[in-house]
């Protein structure tokens, strides 16, 4: 049976969670939205 290897994970020194929420949220409010179905496809 082979072994599987995971890539580590990156370092978390120095980040918060508030820091990491923030980031979330600013992501999220600068998402786009898409047009509407009947606009992309014409």
């Amino acid at each position: 049976m082979a072994t599987t290897r995971t890539a580590p994970l990156p370092p978390t020194t120095g980040i918060g969670s508030d820091q990491c929420q923030a980031d979330i949220a600013a992501a999220l409010r600068s998402r786009t939205t898409l047009p509407p179905y009947d606009e992309a496809s014409g």
